[in-house]
């Protein structure tokens, strides 16, 4: 197993705790792509997810995955 070391900086982000399987993340991008623009705010650096569901978690239905768009005021 590889990995790897991020540093991230400290900012204003948009994010959302979501329940469900990865394979809907699309989704959730889209409705909080749309949420950043209709207030008026604008990404100034890429997103960034943090899984909560150990390996143990055998049901999709119950992944749990915090999403973070760093963002700031038009």
């Amino acid at each position: 197993m590889s990995s790897e070391t991020l540093e991230l900086s400290g900012s204003l982000c948009a994010t959302v705790l979501y329940k469900d399987p990865y394979s809907n993340l699309t989704s959730v991008y889209t409705k909080l792509n749309q949420w950043i623009e209709t207030e008026g705010y604008k990404f100034i650096d890429a997103a960034y997810e943090i899984y909560l569901t150990n390996s143990e978690t055998k049901t999709p239905e119950n992944y749990m995955t915090e999403i973070y768009f760093p963002a700031a005021k038009k």
